[in-house]
């Protein structure tokens, strides 16, 4: 017979060993285990999200999907929607924000990782819906990058790829696995080279194309020696597409890789000189990729770079259809009008993930609610 002492150590024994077996079914390495609050606000199923592109407008974001907008060229700011004003550490779980697009009258803003989250659309940067009409096509998959162009949206994330022609109501969601591939972190693109490109670049490294907008995928031969992270192509940076090539960077490394055939071949890794760069600090303005940085860069090709001015802000930058660049840092929102000369035109109020501003597009919309 156990005596009492016997008996309570093993059942503490029993418990631990219970609880420990059960554990690693349940954890998400990719998400610190928390609870998430509700939602600030009730977010309609998808309504009025008709294109009428009428006004021109920026707009920037960051996780909690905090978005402020301008409808005067970038020079004043208000917010037009918050949904979260805890958005944990700003990367993971359902407020956290990983992509905003626009096209074709629509911006589209996207959240989740580790979590469902949401995404979601305007016609009028003012009122957000679910771009799902319905419930069960609001249940969205992990998101990590995005892209949009006339008649398409993109979203990738871990191990998919979703497509959809119809401004985001239905999707088409490609597997990796249906192609044999191993793989987690996901950034997306879209370019119009011979009459469109996807391409989906990921851990690996590995590079799938679509030259079918999402219906046959075709795999990229990344293999001639770009690669960072101890030997994997980590894509925590941006693929940008431009004057014909597309430019992936790797992040706070300030290297990048390029493709001249629409994604299929790619070249070695590429050092422009540039320093500090973030995860999402590549872009195209000016006719020019543009890597911005303590130390910034730009190239029309991806392959020569050229320095640029100290005064331009580390971080994403967007160009309104007037030639005005609008970058979002920690700092806030910087405005520029030649790309020498930046100001502070916003300045965030607190330094939380909620206020963290990470993502900047430009597009036009409705004048008033649809």
């Amino acid at each position: 017979m156990f005596s009492d002492s016997c008996f309570r150590r093993f059942l503490l024994t029993f418990v631990v060993a219970s609880f420990l077996s059960v554990w690693p079914e349940v954890l998400d390495a990719d998400e610190p285990k928390r609870i998430h609050p509700q939602p600030l606000v009730d977010i309609p199923l998808r309504s009025g999200l008709e294109s009428k592109p009428q006004v021109p407008v920026f707009a920037v974001a960051s996780s909690g999907m905090r978005i402020l907008i301008s409808r005067d060229d970038g020079r004043t700011w208000k917010q037009s929607f918050l949904l979260s004003s805890d958005a944990g550490d700003g990367g993971h779980g359902p407020y956290g924000v990983h992509g905003l697009a626009y096209a074709d009258g629509l911006f589209s803003i996207y959240s989740g990782w580790g979590a469902s989250g949401y995404w979601l659309g305007s016609a009028d940067a003012e009122n957000w819906t679910h771009l799902a009409a319905t419930s069960e096509g609001a249940q969205y998959p992990n998101v990590l990058g995005v892209a949009a162009a006339p008649g398409i949206l993109l979203s990738a994330g871990s191990n998919s790829v979703s497509v959809s022609e119809n401004r985001g109501r239905t999707w088409r969601v490609l597997k990796m696995r249906s192609l044999d591939i191993r793989t987690h972190h996901m950034k997306v693109a879209y370019g119009d080279y011979q009459g469109g490109r996807i391409v989906v670049a990921g851990d690996g490294p590995m590079v799938v194309v679509s030259k079918d907008k999402g219906k046959t995928w075709i795999t990229g031969e990344i293999s001639n020696g770009y690669t960072q992270n101890n030997g994997r192509l980590f894509v925590a940076g941006n693929i940008v597409y431009g004057n014909g090539v597309f430019v992936i960077n790797s992040g706070d490394k300030g290297t990048v890789t390029r493709s001249t055939d629409g994604g299929e071949t790619w070249s070695g890794k590429i050092e422009p000189g540039a320093l500090r760069i973030g995860y999402r600090a590549l872009s195209f303005v000016r006719g020019e990729f543009w890597l911005a940085g303590r130390k910034s860069r730009a190239s029309k090709d991806g392959l020569t770079w050229r320095s640029l001015p100290d005064s331009v802000p580390p971080g994403p930058i967007a160009e309104s259809d007037r030639g005005t660049l609008i970058c979002v840092t920690r700092e806030g929102i910087h405005r520029s009008v030649d790309g020498v000369s930046w100001d502070l035109v916003f300045n965030v109020p607190q330094k939380d993930t909620s206020w963290m501003l990470r993502h900047v597009a430009f597009g036009n919309v409705a004048k008033n609610a649809p």
